[in-house]
């Protein structure tokens, strides 16, 4: 999101021998980050509100990479729930 292509299709390249499932991993954690600054940026863009936390919940929340690799892209604090799930 927010570009919604049932057909879109995605490869990896430029893998070596060096590289190993971590670095997959963290790829698809800071992509789902950036899609989540893509819908931060869009919401502060049309309703002319600068949003100045981001409160998240879901499985993600457990993972502190992602979290503070979200805060830092979106240079707010990123409020997660006293109760994970």
């Amino acid at each position: 999101s927010p570009h919604w292509n049932d057909r879109a299709r995605a490869c990896i390249v430029g893998m070596t021998a060096g590289h190993h499932r971590g670095h997959i991993c963290r790829a698809a954690l800071e992509a789902a980050c950036y899609q989540t600054r893509e819908i931060f940026d869009a919401i502060s863009m049309d309703s002319g509100v600068e949003l100045r936390a981001l409160n998240v919940d879901g499985g993600g929340t457990v993972n502190r990479f992602m979290m503070q690799f979200q805060a830092d892209m979106l240079g707010v604090e990123v409020v997660r729930p006293v109760v994970m799930e």
